[in-house]
């Protein structure tokens, strides 16, 4: 069964890299942590055709630990990894960074850091990404903000990076203000690169609370994602800039 359920899925992507070519879609990558699960659900589910889309998920992968040579997720290596493997595509999106919200505050408890010295670290790592691709692949870059916090106090979900979130328990408001500082860092980074910025934090944000809006959570378990059915359709409108 599970060799059947293999085969099955490769031949369902073999055809969907078929029907771009056919109809002129466009090819398009996505480096993230866990978060870029919700362009897996849009492919998965055929929300964005005629367009390919393969999500290289690196759980636990932060915008920091592209700085460092051996970082533990190795999410630097495995990206150069995949875009080898993947250097016909058309479009690569980077999203990272809802793992650098507890990540920052942790860093700055442990070394001594100011916010904004790990914020500006974290960015670093990013541009550090992009310069690589655009030394060394033809990708059209688009940045994508990444996604508000969901977890309010005391709330712990699994994850590669549990052990983290255990060690930095600070309200759900002051996480979600960092997530806006670092978008707002990543929106003037595209400017100076010249790229197309993304994000849905307008339409998940709710105005009155300040934190994500319980729409766009999953209410059925403890999750730090988002409810990949309800935001997809944010997402795929933020993603008409490609057609």
């Amino acid at each position: 069964m599970k060799f059947l359920r293999k085969l099955k899925k490769s031949i369902k992507k073999r055809y969907k890299k078929i029907r771009c070519y056919l109809q002129n879609g466009k090819k398009i990558l996505v480096l993230s942590d866990s978060h870029g699960g919700v362009f897996e659900y849009i492919f998965e589910n055929d929300l964005f055709v005629p367009h390919y889309i393969n999500v290289d998920m690196v759980g636990g992968a932060t915008a920091w630990g592209l700085n460092k040579e051996n970082s533990t997720t190795e999410s630097f290596e495995k990206y150069k990894r995949i875009m080898k493997i993947c250097k016909d595509f058309d479009i690569v999106i980077i999203q990272l960074g809802e793992v650098d919200s507890a990540f920052i505050w942790w860093k700055k408890m442990e070394a001594g850091l100011s916010k904004e010295e790990v914020l500006e670290h974290s960015i670093k790592g990013i541009k550090k990404l992009i310069d690589y691709i655009q030394k060394n692949h033809k990708f059209k870059i688009i940045l994508a903000g990444t996604v508000l916090p969901t977890l309010k106090e005391g709330q712990m979900s699994k994850g590669k990076d549990v052990e983290l979130r255990k060690k930095v328990n600070i309200p759900q408001l002051e996480k979600t203000k960092i997530i806006l500082e670092y978008n707002e860092k990543m929106k003037k980074l595209a400017n100076e690169y010249n790229l197309d910025y993304i994000d849905i934090t307008e339409e998940t944000l709710n105005p009155n609370t300040g934190v994500i809006d319980d729409r766009f959570i999953r209410h059925d378990i403890v999750d730090h994602h988002h409810n990949f059915s309800v935001t997809a359709d944010l997402w795929i409108k933020k993603l008409d800039i490609i057609k």
